[in-house]
């Protein structure tokens, strides 16, 4: 059976995002941020992603989020509700909104997942496995010492958990404990809202040394022992 839970806040949500952000959002520092800096929307299909599910369109979503020069911008990057992105994992920079429309899935493979050390109030990375593994997979959507961060949409963002319960259980997992799904340390100004998060192969959404963050409307699914 699927634990299914849903964070709902008493705002009403537009269907569609837009330049101006919703109403309830408008005195924040983060959104007063958005809203001084010119926005750029990037359709990823676009900008070199395939996006049918089977092409694998890690460097076209990196060069986007990462590569693409914005001074003085706000990037809106757009999956698209027709597109099916799969992918590595992700590094999302300072002024960032992540609009998943379509379904962006993550690739699972130890062999192609970074190893990071523990943050250092955990010194482990928590994740058990005949004893605590220290360090620990990134998370598949992540960000260090950034600000100003939007993951959204009406989309699905899926961890490809499977894969990595399977390791888990039979002991196997080698390098560092399990990734989260979206991590992000050491940032300010977060937002996570409307989308559904599937399978994350550790913790779902896990902000470290992180101030205001603001998480609303989310759908969370997983096994119940995964």
């Amino acid at each position: 059976s699927l634990l299914d839970l849903e964070v709902v806040a008493n705002f009403a949500v537009k269907e569609k995002d837009t330049a101006e952000d919703p109403p309830y959002l408008s005195s924040s520092s983060s959104s007063s941020s958005r809203l001084s800096r010119k926005r750029l929307w990037f359709d990823v299909t676009e900008w070199g992603v395939v996006g049918d599910g089977i092409h694998d369109d890690t460097d076209s979503m990196r060069e986007l989020l990462v590569g693409m020069p914005c001074n003085d911008c706000h990037k809106h990057i757009v999956i698209p509700k027709h597109a099916i992105v799969k992918t590595y994992p992700l590094n999302l920079t300072s002024h960032t909104t992540l609009q998943v429309d379509g379904i962006l899935s993550a690739i699972p493979s130890m062999s192609h997942w970074p190893i990071i050390p523990p943050v250092p109030i955990y010194a482990t990375s928590e994740d058990r496995n005949g004893g605590y593994l220290i360090n620990m997979y990134q998370g598949f959507l992540y960000a260090q010492d950034a600000t100003d961060i939007r993951i959204t949409g009406s989309g699905l963002i899926d961890g490809g958990g499977p894969y990595w319960w399977d390791l888990f259980d039979a002991r196997n997992l080698t390098g560092g404990g399990r990734p989260n799904l979206i991590q992000m340390v050491n940032c300010t100004h977060l937002e996570y809202d409307s989308v559904t998060l599937q399978d994350s192969p550790f913790w779902t959404v896990h902000p470290i040394l992180s101030k205001d963050i603001h998480i609303h409307h989310l759908k969370i699914r997983a096994p119940l022992y995964a």
